[in-house]
């Protein structure tokens, strides 16, 4: 399949998943709301995030409407909350308004938010819903994946202990506890169970990196002139 682009404010395209002119007008809306963002990296995210919850969706059976839209909205609280924790309470506050600008009732919306929130549970939490399952495969596809793992290390602020912090963070994000499975679904265990090892292996070696370079007190800070006498 493909897709075309069109012209709007900011830089749009029209993908296949978007399936209706809701869609069409949620993914405009999401995207010109993360090009102002201090994350506006997350649009690009979010796009592949729906792509897999298409694939997955036909799949699954589900209603792609509402499949896609929690998809499209899921991490738009970074827009104002961008940290990890803060997210999804950002997510709770503006999904609301967004969607039913759009034109989904508050049925629909009460639906499409409670898939979007469930997308980080708590590791004790066994998902039991479809919808949920499927996000919840589709971000964490997304995050082993090349663009991923480039994406979870790409803000670094500048020390080596807060990169240590986000390899541990992929760490125990992406260790099973609970299941036998990291993912739910068959199509997600199928592209994305080998890639969990291969981040993990990747976040060990860059928190061996990190601590070699503490040890040899590397602070990366540049040096001025009169740091050398």
């Amino acid at each position: 399949m493909f897709f075309y682009a069109i012209i709007s404010i900011g830089v749009y395209m029209e993908y296949y998943f978007l399936i209706n002119e809701r869609l069409k007008k949620l993914c405009k809306m999401v995207s010109e709301a993360f090009s102002k963002s201090p994350k506006p990296a997350y649009f690009e995210h979010t796009l592949r995030v729906a792509n897999y919850c298409y694939q997955i969706g036909l799949i699954e059976g589900v209603n792609l409407d509402i499949m896609i839209a929690a998809a499209l909205i899921h991490d738009i609280g970074r827009v104002t909350k961008p940290s990890f924790y803060e997210h999804v309470i950002g997510t709770k506050e503006e999904g609301p308004k967004i969607l039913l600008s759009c034109g989904y009732d508050v049925k629909e919306v009460d639906e499409i938010m409670n898939v979007s929130a469930s997308h980080h549970p708590a590791k004790e939490v066994l998902l039991s819903n479809i919808y949920e399952q499927i996000l919840f495969d589709a971000d964490n596809l997304e995050s082993v994946g090349v663009f991923g793992i480039l994406r979870w290390y790409v803000n670094i602020s500048g020390t080596l202990d807060n990169v240590i912090s986000d390899a541990n963070m992929y760490i125990d994000n992406f260790t099973v506890n609970n299941r036998e499975n990291f993912f739910y679904t068959k199509y997600a265990r199928a592209k994305g169970e080998h890639l969990i090892k291969e981040g993990i292996d990747y976040a060990y070696k860059v928190i061996a990196f990190c601590e070699a370079s503490i040890k040899q007190d590397d602070k990366l800070m540049p040096i001025g002139i009169d740091d050398k006498k």
